[in-house]
């Protein structure tokens, strides 16, 4: 009887043991789990669902998807006006900033965005790597004319309603491909470059173009300043420059008897 009372003793003690273990690791399994799953909830919230395109810019299908069909208005799960939040849950986070034709965008894959009030504002298609205005030139033929700002501009075909701009750097690397308006050409009908209908009024001095040009900047540049105006043939000439760049490299050209606005000199053409 002694024998069998110690036994029974034994067996208790050693179930209230088993059952007292697997309790304890029971509920650390659920708080691990749960644990993993608010991180998991978490990164999942902060990286996006989505995917960043990856874009080769120096191929036959970016000539076709993009060089030659008006995407003004998007490209790649990018829309103009499209909140930064969807943005985010569209191609998931940003990769850094990249600066580009004096606008600071958010890089995702190669599509960099730019906002205004965290909505889509602008967009650019961007490459991986160094790419020289040479070697783009020589995939998508040659362009219709130089960028005042620097880079090229595709537009051969005065009909249709919208234009390709390339931006390069100091160091002629491609920066950004954006699909903008048409170009306003002389004589033609098309818009000028981003829509910019032109004021409709005489600009009748320089200090009116000065404000004309800076209005027009502080819409579109984060960190330009002005330099001076000046005018040939009836076009004022806005010059400006970029960041901390010591010379005014870049212009805008504002036609005296309409107000129109380009980015291209018309006494260039």
């Amino acid at each position: 009887m002694i024998i069998i009372t110690i036994l029974v003793f034994l067996l208790l003690v050693a179930g209230l043991i088993f059952g007292a273990y697997k309790l304890f690791f029971e509920n650390m399994n659920i708080s691990f789990n749960q644990n993993n799953n608010s991180q998991s909830n978490t990164s999942s919230n902060s990286s996006g669902s989505g995917d960043a395109p990856s874009i080769d810019i120096l191929t036959e299908s970016f000539n076709t998807s993009f060089m030659n069909q008006d995407n003004r208005q998007g490209y790649e799960g990018v829309e103009i006006g499209m909140s930064k939040d969807d943005v985010k849950n569209q191609l998931g986070s940003a990769d850094g900033n990249l600066s580009i034709v004096g606008v600071t965008a958010e890089k995702h894959g190669n599509i960099a965005v730019h906002y205004d009030n965290d909505k889509v504002d602008r967009y650019f298609v961007v490459p991986n790597s160094d790419i020289t205005i040479q070697q783009f030139t020589s995939q998508h033929g040659e362009p219709t004319m130089k960028a005042a700002e620097g880079g090229v501009v595709y537009d051969d075909n005065a009909n249709n309603s919208f234009t390709i701009k390339v931006y390069a750097d100091e160091n002629a690397n491609v920066t950004g491909v954006e699909n903008v308006d048409a170009i306003e050409r002389n004589g033609g009908s098309a818009s000028n470059h981003e829509g910019h209908s032109g004021n409709k009024e005489p600009v009748i001095s320089s200090s009116r173009a000065e404000e004309i040009g800076k209005e027009y900047l502080d819409k579109r540049y984060d960190d330009y300043w002005f330099h001076s105006v000046d005018k040939a043939n009836g076009i004022y000439r806005v010059n400006y420059g970029k960041g901390n760049a010591s010379h005014a490299h870049a212009a805008i050209y504002i036609d005296e008897d309409t107000g129109d606005i380009s980015e291209v000199d018309p006494n260039a053409e």
